[in-house]
């Protein structure tokens, strides 16, 4: 597979990755294409060392940049918060005013437990609740077997 044909397999998958692409047998179009579709550099042998290790360092930062967060946009966290149920709701805007999970359970007359759960849920990306789930354990040290819960999807 030609480094192209890599480039527009991964930019079919969705994964946008900054490229440098080294060729001795690149045209001016090929170059062009590549540049245009998303490529970092298109560095034709021979090459200049400097010329490469700058290409690779432009890779390096945009791909960092890419990865960096920025300041979360207005309209999606209004978006997720329109998905909060109504209890939800009343939690977070009590955990926005500071008070600890505890008081906030008391304030509401639920558990402690439920304000974690409720808590926790606006951060998951699918919005499920983790349920314990019932998986096997290894075995332990002069052959017994025991089962382990854990937080589960």
């Amino acid at each position: 597979m030609s480094g192209l044909a890599l480039e527009a397999k991964l930019a079919e998958m969705g994964a946008h990755l900054p490229i440098v692409f080294l060729s001795g047998h690149g045209d001016i179009p090929m170059a062009v294409g590549a540049i245009k579709r998303g490529a970092v550099d298109f560095v034709q042998k021979p090459y200049q060392e400097q010329q490469l290790l700058d290409a690779i360092n432009e890779a390096l930062r945009r791909g960092a940049a890419r990865r960096t967060p920025g300041p979360p946009d207005a309209s999606a966290v209004t978006q997720r918060a329109e998905t909060l149920t109504p209890r939800e709701r009343e939690v977070m805007e009590l955990a926005l005013q500071g008070l600890p999970s505890k008081a906030i359970a008391k304030q509401l007359d639920i558990s402690y437990r439920t304000v974690e759960l409720h808590r926790s849920r606006p951060h998951s990306p699918d919005r499920r609740p983790r349920l314990l789930t019932r998986q096997p354990s290894r075995p332990r040290i002069g052959g017994a077997r025991g089962r382990t819960y854990c937080c589960g999807p």
